[in-house]
C-alpha cells in the first residue's frame, strides 16, 4: 500500500512539473512572438545595437514562397489591391524590367524573371530615428521599399530641349516627380488601417525643396516647388545637417552605415537594382548645381555616399516620416 502512495505521489508530483514547464515556455513563445510585431501596430519601437527602430505601417517587403494561385484565391481589398490569404497579406506584382544589368536576386535565392508575377508578404515597415527634437521623431525607413524612375522625360510633347515642362518646371522638379506619386501611394497603403487618432501622430511639414543644395540657389532650384507631404525623401542640405543621424558633415562621427541601404525584395522586383551585399541606390530631392544638367538629380549610392543620377533610371526611394512622440 505505502508503495503504490509513493508512486501515486510521484505520478502527480511529475504531472505538476510537466504542467508548470509547459506553462513557463508557452509564455516564453507568446513573449518572443511579440518582441517582433506582425499585425497592426501604431508604434512599436526597439533598441538594437543603441539605434532606436519603430515599426510603423505595413508594406510588402519579402518575397513569399507560395504560390500566386494560391493567393490570389484570397480576398482582395480593393484600396490597397493586397490579397489576404490563410491570415496573412500578400501583394502579387508582375516583375518589371530593370534599367541595369546588376544584380536581381531575391533573398531566396531566386533570380528575378521579366513579366513573372510575385508574391510578397506585407509587413510593418521598420523605421530607424534620425532626429529628435521636443516632442518629435524624424523616422527614416531601415530599407529601400519600393522604387521609380524620377521622371519620364522620354515624351518629347511634355519637354522642349532644355527639358522644361510647359508651366516652365524643370524634368528633375520634385514636385512633378513621379517619385512623389509612389510615396502617396505608400502612404495611402501603409496607414490604411490606422484610425484617425493613429494618424493625427503623423506631422504635415513643409519640404523645402527650393534651398535644397545646400542654401545655394541654382537655375534648376529657383524654379522647384516647396511641397507638404506626409512622406518625402531626404534632400542635400538635410544629408549636411548636423543634426541627423545620417550627416555627412565633417564635424559629426560617420553616419554611412544609416545611409547604407538594403533593397527589399518588393524593390527589386519593382526595378530597383541591387548590388554587393543586395544595397542599392536612392533618391533625394534635390537637384544639381552643374549646368546644362535638368535631368540629373542626387541620390545616395550603395557605400553610403552623394552621388547624382540620371531622373530616367529606377532607384530606390527610402521615405521619411515626422511622428509625433
Amino acid at each position: 500500500m505505502i508503495k503504490n502512495s509513493k508512486k501515486i505521489y510521484l505520478f502527480v508530483i511529475s504531472i505538476v512539473i510537466i504542467c508548470i514547464l509547459t506553462t513557463t515556455f508557452a509564455c516564453k513563445k507568446e513573449t518572443n512572438e511579440e518582441e517582433t510585431p506582425k499585425d497592426i501596430v501604431p508604434l512599436y519601437v526597439v533598441d538594437d545595437n543603441n539605434s532606436t527602430f519603430y515599426y510603423m505601417g505595413l508594406y510588402p517587403q519579402t518575397v513569399s514562397d507560395v504560390d500566386v494561385s494560391l493567393i490570389k484565391q484570397g480576398v482582395l481589398d480593393e484600396t490597397t489591391g493586397w490579397y489576404t490569404y490563410e491570415e496573412n497579406q500578400y501583394a502579387v506584382v508582375k516583375a518589371q524590367e530593370i534599367s541595369s544589368p546588376y544584380n536581381r536576386l531575391l533573398s531566396n535565392g531566386e533570380a528575378v524573371v521579366k513579366d513573372k508575377e510575385y508574391a510578397f508578404l506585407v509587413e510593418p515597415i521598420r523605421w530607424k530615428l534620425i532626429y529628435s527634437p521636443v516632442g518629435e521623431m524624424l523616422l527614416l525607413s531601415e530599407k529601400i521599399i519600393d522604387g521609380s524612375i524620377y521622371q519620364d522625360y522620354s515624351n518629347l510633347e511634355k519637354f522642349n530641349d532644355d527639358y522644361i515642362i510647359e508651366n516652365e518646371v524643370y524634368a528633375n522638379s520634385y514636385y512633378h516627380s513621379e517619385v512623389r506619386v509612389v510615396l502617396s501611394d505608400i502612404y495611402k497603403k501603409a496607414f490604411n488601417h490606422y484610425d484617425s487618432t493613429q494618424i493625427d501622430r503623423i506631422l504635415i511639414k513643409t519640404q523645402d525643396n527650393i534651398n535644397t543644395n545646400g542654401g545655394n540657389k541654382t537655375m534648376y532650384s529657383e524654379r522647384q516647388i516647396n511641397t507638404q507631404d506626409a512622406l518625402y525623401i531626404l534632400s542635400y542640405s538635410d544629408f549636411y545637417n548636423p543634426n541627423y543621424r545620417v550627416s555627412l558633415a565633417s564635424n559629426v562621427e560617420n553616419y554611412s552605415v544609416n545611409r547604407k541601404k538594403i533593397v527589399s525584395d518588393y524593390a527589386i522586383v519593382k526595378g530597383v537594382p541591387s548590388f554587393e551585399g543586395r544595397y542599392g541606390t536612392w533618391w533625394t530631392r534635390s537637384t544639381t548645381d552643374r549646368e546644362k544638367a535638368s535631368t540629373i538629380v542626387r541620390k545616395i549610392d550603395v557605400l553610403g555616399d552623394l552621388k547624382e543620377g540620371d531622373i530616367s533610371l529606377c532607384s530606390g526611394i527610402v521615405p521619411a516620416i515626422w511622428v509625433e512622440k
